[in-house]
């Protein structure tokens, strides 16, 4: 299984890499902007782009089976028509309640 973790560098998603990378028995693939300077663990493939850019998502997601979706609202739909177009079931994202920007 492969999953992919956007914001892979920041607050949270750099604690989901971790957290999946302990775990063990998954092959994570990291999306972040500046790959040379995330340095992510070596047992993660690295894949440059940012979910604000949803034409660099679509590379990322090949043979990826579930995906972590760092909250974005101004691309969050294209975003997950490009997921589900590439045949992912399973996404977790980072919500909140109704009137917070994480909605």
């Amino acid at each position: 299984m492969r999953v992919l973790v956007t914001g892979a560098t920041a607050n949270i998603g750099r604690l989901v890499v971790d957290h999946l990378v302990a775990a063990g028995g998954v092959d994570v693939r990291a999306l972040t902007t500046d790959p040379v300077r995330a340095a992510l663990p070596p047992s993660v493939e690295v894949a440059e782009g940012f979910v604000g850019r949803p034409a660099s998502v679509a590379a990322a997601l090949d043979g990826v089976d579930k995906v972590y979706l760092a909250p974005y609202l101004p691309t969050a739909g294209e975003v997950t028509t490009l997921i589900a177009d590439a045949g992912v079931r399973h996404v977790v994202d980072l919500g909140g309640g109704e009137g917070t920007e994480w909605r």
